[in-house]
């Protein structure tokens, strides 16, 4: 009789566990379908900050909100946008916080749009993705320089959950920006006696601080000449020869000196007559024979030579006159 009682209260135990396991299962249900959609989708760049040509990474954090409305996400679409002029997307793969279960597709990008879209599926339904973590990272590189170029979660973005009857659980989305610089190379020389920035790659060849040494112009000594009538700056010492304003006079050529004339051959003198015959005086003295000018030498004899000669021979013919009376 006692195992029968036994047997019958070990039945009862048994039935009453099973009623309310059922019971605690069905307002598990009843709880999951009554959960509010609170999902959202979290972007952030790191670093926000690059240069032209360099990379950022821009991590899709997922939020399923808290008990009793949380989520328990079974499957997600989600597509990001961005200004494909300033960047470009190089992968878009599952984060850290997709279970280890689930099943990721290849994302579709495409940059020509700036557009790109990737699926996953939570196979296991045991470990549900609930609470908060990176879901999704995406990577991207800079093409140019803009102050805050967006990456945004598109409006096509679906996210479903346990128990809701594939409902959107995806309440709102919160996008990030990238600010991308553009670094120019320059470096210091000489611009007009000062130290300057210059465009482009190059070691520096002056200093602000001792500009007036660094960027002096080399003194080189040069002396004014004449040179085909004009007075011209040449390069070397010396003393100057003239003068830029009055070179017209300075630096005139000279004129040829007139060529001396050769004196013309000259006849010689006929002896003059005396009184009482030629070649004859008074007393019988004989009258000199003046010297011709043939026998004068050519080289030498100048305008005022042949005057001296003139008067000498005009001399000596007023002797000879004079005696001859």
């Amino acid at each position: 009789m006692k195992k029968i009682i036994i047997g019958i209260v070990i039945i009862a135990i048994l039935v009453s566990g099973i009623v309310a396991g059922y019971i605690l299962i069905q307002r598990q249900q009843e709880i999951r379908s009554q959960a509010a959609p609170a999902t959202t989708l979290i972007l952030s760049a790191s670093p926000p900050a690059i240069d032209v040509g360099e990379t950022t990474t821009v991590n899709v954090t997922i939020d399923t909100g808290v008990a009793p409305n949380q989520n328990e996400v079974a499957s997600g679409e989600v597509h990001l946008e961005f200004d494909p002029n300033i960047l470009s997307m190089d992968s878009f793969v599952a984060g850290p916080f997709m279970p280890a279960g689930a099943s990721v597709q290849p994302a579709s990008i495409n940059n020509t749009a700036g557009t790109a879209q990737i699926t996953f599926l939570n196979l296991d339904p045991g470990t549900p993705i609930a609470g908060s973590g990176v879901i999704l990272v995406a990577t991207f590189t800079s093409l140019a320089a803009d102050p805050g170029s967006s990456v945004d979660v598109g409006i096509q973005s679906t996210i479903t959950a346990i128990g809701e009857g594939g409902t959107n659980v995806l309440v709102g989305s919160t996008g990030t920006s990238v600010t991308v610089t553009e670094t120019v190379e320059t470096h210091l020389a000489c611009v007009n006696e000062a130290c300057v920035e210059v465009t482009g790659s190059g070691l520096d060849s002056c200093t602000v601080a001792t500009q007036a040494d660094d960027c002096a112009e080399d003194i080189v000594e040069t002396h004014l000449i004449c040179q085909n009538e004009a007075c011209v700056e040449v390069t070397g010492a010396g003393i100057d020869e003239c003068s830029v304003a009055n070179q017209a006079t300075t630096c005139a050529e000279d004129d040829n000196p007139p060529a001396s004339p050769s004196p013309s051959p000259s006849a010689s003198p006929a002896a003059s007559p005396g009184t009482g015959g030629a070649g004859t005086g008074t007393g019988g003295t004989t009258n000199p024979s003046p010297t011709p000018a043939a026998n004068l030498p050519e080289s030498g004899v100048t305008g005022p030579t042949l005057m001296v000669a003139g008067f000498g021979m005009l001399f000596i013919l007023l002797g000879l006159a004079a005696l001859a009376l």
